[in-house]
């Protein structure tokens, strides 16, 4: 067997960096490996990296290199220091791989997939002591796979057809402005559209996103500041309006939520709406 001899210009990479490949989305995996490049690649705890460098080596547009990059900080896995100039002007970011929140979340991604494991072990078990004599069984599960899908999970499902036309055509329209290494604009928007239709969940979570802070932006463009009452606490003043993803729960029970503050420090109050038209109809109606 031939001896696999380790060269001068290989990076020893942490093996708990290889175990949350099936945690993390696949961009925000090739960003985390671009991170361990820079640092101990070069022998450093943390680097200094700029948007465009991360631009540069994954060729990701800049929003989606910064949507990798929360949902990596969001699992502890990296830690994201701000830096200023000296002159008091913005500078790189530093970034730091976590190897203690990685195995935090490895250790509990594991429980929790035995919790699972053992739970589906018990369902079948209880479903099929139930289902022993019942006939009708395939004809439920073709039921239930029907109310499934007329009750989708993405917002993308829920718009009239003309809104959806609509609605993709703005976000193609931004995915072009974002990226500079599109050969063919129309082979792009036929690429992305054919994955928004075969329900591709990485593309429709990032239809949502781009959705839902647009919406955001034009609510809060629009009402921020705006006095409201409130049944328990008063005059309320609105202060942010923000999407489910932004939530420390990431509930999509509601998609859009907003945060009042009022004369009081404890005086505060958050919101949750199904959507803009529930939200600005709670304004209208409360408007002080």
């Amino acid at each position: 067997m031939a001896h696999f001899e380790i060269m001068e210009n290989f990076t020893k990479v942490p093996n708990e960096v290889f175990l949350i490949i099936k945690y993390v989305n696949n961009s925000s995996y090739i960003i985390l490996i671009h991170i361990v490049r820079q640092t101990i690649g070069y022998g450093k705890k943390s680097d200094g990296i700029s948007l465009s460098q991360f631009v540069e080596a994954t060729r990701f547009s800049k929003r989606q290199i910064v949507k990798s990059i929360d949902e990596l900080k969001n699992h502890r896995i990296i830690k994201v220091t701000k830096q200023t100039q000296k002159n008091g002007g913005k500078s790189y970011n530093r970034y730091e791989l976590n190897l203690k929140g990685i195995d935090t979340l490895v250790n509990s991604m594991h429980k929790g997939s035995e919790l699972n494991a053992q739970g589906v072990v018990n369902s079948m078990h209880k479903g099929s002591e139930l289902n022993a004599h019942t006939k009708d069984n395939r004809q439920n599960t073709i039921e239930q796979k029907k109310r499934e899908r007329l009750n989708p999970s993405f917002l993308y499902f829920k718009f009239s057809d003309s809104l959806k036309a609509k609605k993709t055509d703005e976000y193609l329209a931004h995915l072009i402005a974002e990226s500079e290494y599109i050969k063919s604009e129309t082979a792009f928007k036929i690429a992305i559209k054919k994955k928004l239709a075969r329900e591709d969940k990485e593309q429709l979570q990032d239809f949502e996103e781009w959705y839902l802070n647009d919406e955001c932006t034009k609510l809060l463009e629009a009402y921020k500041g705006t006095k409201v009452l409130h049944a328990t606490k008063g005059l309320l003043e609105i202060k942010s309006i923000y999407t489910y993803f932004n939530t420390s729960g990431y509930n999509k029970d509601n998609y859009i939520y907003m945060s009042f503050v009022g004369r009081k420090e404890e005086d505060k109050e958050v919101m949750g709406f199904k959507n803009s038209t529930e939200l600005e109809r709670f304004i209208k109606d409360n408007e002080y």
